[in-house]
């Protein structure tokens, strides 16, 4: 379901009608501004304005009219809705593990990250709305490789919690393999890569919901470093086997078969079982 974005035209009128009764009984008192809302995450790469910043989106200030028709200078009022930004904001054209996430798995951060011969390194980041986040990071190095996992104890879409547990699996060379062939098909590290521009950009609007899942793949090695956020890359109108898909899926160059593949196959070898709560 597509969430609609909250208009304030029925709150303009309001404060139109409000404005005009207050000019009709000759009343002057000031009115308060509504309180901006809370500093949020930084969205968009587009930071809270900071504290003493100055700039147009500030409150408009209205003057109020007297009985006899003429503005009163004492006494101006705060328009909350004149030159606000919009109460919804845009989607993200894209998605990545955020920084907190990270810390919260204790996961190293690997944004600008510049290519290396030395590792390779791949990590599957799943965060469901009703059950636990998982990091699953899968490391070669010095021809070790090895599998660490990370389970939270909290809800993905709620308050994450502490460490529920982290353990660390050995990767046979077969296993290595596997992991190394899906990684290198084509669209697996960023399937957004071969999606035409106009479908790209609403993407992640297209595949979110009110509630899911959303996974994120990123892979490190010595091509350099991708990351791809996919919500609901098995749970979509995409995932449904029907003409309406499969032609949509044609007219857009969209594949997400093998992205699914590399998440799958480190899920496999984490332990952990599709369609089991954890």
């Amino acid at each position: 379901m597509k969430s609609v974005p909250i208009r304030t035209t029925f709150a303009i009128a309001a404060l139109s009608f409000a404005i005009g009764a207050l000019a009709a009984t000759g009343l002057s008192k000031s009115c308060t501004a509504a309180p901006a809302p809370a500093a949020g995450p930084e969205i968009h790469g587009r930071s809270p304005r900071p504290a003493g910043a100055t700039d147009d989106t500030s409150p408009a200030k209205t003057r109020v009219a007297t009985r006899d028709g003429k503005n009163d200078p004492a006494e101006p009022i705060d328009d909350p809705f004149a030159q606000q930004p919009p109460l919804t904001p845009s989607p993200p054209t894209s998605l990545v593990p955020s920084k907190n996430a990270l810390a919260q798995f204790g996961e190293p951060d690997w944004s600008g990250a510049a290519a290396t011969t030395t590792s390779v390194e791949v990590r599957f980041i799943l965060v469901p709305t009703f059950n636990n986040p998982i990091s699953i990071r899968a490391s070669k190095t010095n021809g070790k490789a090895t599998l660490t996992v990370v389970q939270m104890a909290g809800k993905g879409g709620y308050e994450w919690e502490t460490v529920k547990m982290r353990k660390t699996i050995e990767i046979d060379d077969g296993q290595w393999a596997k992991l190394a062939e899906l990684c290198a098909v084509g669209g697996a590290r960023k399937p957004t890569d071969k999606m035409d521009k106009e479908f790209r950009e609403g993407f992640v609007d297209f595949m979110s919901g009110l509630d899911g899942q959303v996974w994120f793949l990123e892979v490190k090695d010595d091509k350099g470093y991708t990351v791809e956020g996919v919500p609901n890359p098995t749970d979509s109108p995409l995932a449904e086997n029907s003409e309406e898909a499969k032609a949509l899926k044609n007219q857009h160059h969209v594949d997400l078969e093998p992205f699914v593949d590399v998440c799958r196959y480190l899920f496999e070898l984490s332990g952990f079982k599709e369609g089991e709560d954890y």
